[in-house]
């Protein structure tokens, strides 16, 4: 594995840990809701509002792409 490689693998990990993060997050969140009496159709509007953008990112993450050029340095430029 070239270091091109490591760094797009070590980035995509480091995104997948924050989705499943954010996932467990939302999950206690409605787990504790759903102990709620109460709810309110705000708590309940914010709560699907956050789902949704996490399934945007989540979308996002899955068609991410990325693309390195190699360096072309202009021997014309270089000074010695």
């Amino acid at each position: 594995m070239n270091i091109v490689e490591k760094k797009r693998h070590d980035l995509i990990e480091k995104r997948q840990e924050k989705h499943q993060i954010n996932l467990c997050h939302f999950q206690n969140e409605v787990n504790q809701l759903m102990k709620e009496p109460n709810l309110t159709e705000n708590q309940y509007s914010l709560i699907q509002h956050d789902i949704q953008l996490e399934e945007i990112k989540l979308n996002e993450f899955e068609h991410f792409r990325l693309t390195v050029s190699p360096l072309i340095i202009n021997e014309n430029l270089v000074v010695q």
